[in-house]
């Protein structure tokens, strides 16, 4: 959680416990390079605020990410992205109804977008708990629930 991770040639990159955190991969399917992140919020509350790691949010994160792959040799018209989770794991605590995975989700296909990406494929929102894997061979995204 509140990380990110690139990766070129065989292997995965894996993250445990997403819930109302999005997670959001890229993968170059011609290089074979891949990055993932597991973002926390949509964007910092306080742009002076520096003492908290870029991975934490969203839209920070995935400009990293980003900039990790295309060191790795990734190029951007090669790019296949995918997007997990933002679940609403706690009724108690959404009081608009959605929560913070809402929030989450939309800031992550804003950010994509600003990209001139689009997102592939995505299984979010929800009440369910996820696991993402990205195999790093042939960019093949396995999502696994948790209830």
């Amino acid at each position: 959680m509140a990380d990110r991770a690139t990766a070129k040639g065989k292997g995965t990159i894996r993250t445990l416990g997403v819930g109302s955190c999005v997670v959001v991969t890229v993968y170059d399917p011609v290089e074979h390079v891949g990055g993932m992140i597991h973002a926390m919020l949509p964007q910092r509350p306080d742009k002076h605020d520096t003492g908290s790691s870029d991975a934490k949010y969203v839209k920070e994160s995935f400009i990293k990410v980003v900039e990790e792959v295309a060191s790795k040799g990734a190029k951007m018209e090669n790019l296949q992205v995918k997007l997990v989770g933002g679940s609403r794991m706690f009724k108690l605590l959404s009081a608009d109804g959605k929560g913070i995975g809402s929030k989450n989700i939309k800031a992550a296909k804003e950010v994509v977008e600003d990209f001139g990406l689009t997102i592939d494929s995505e299984d979010t929102g929800g009440t369910v708990g996820r696991s993402v894997e990205l195999d790093l061979a042939n960019g093949l995204v396995t999502v696994s629930v948790r209830m």
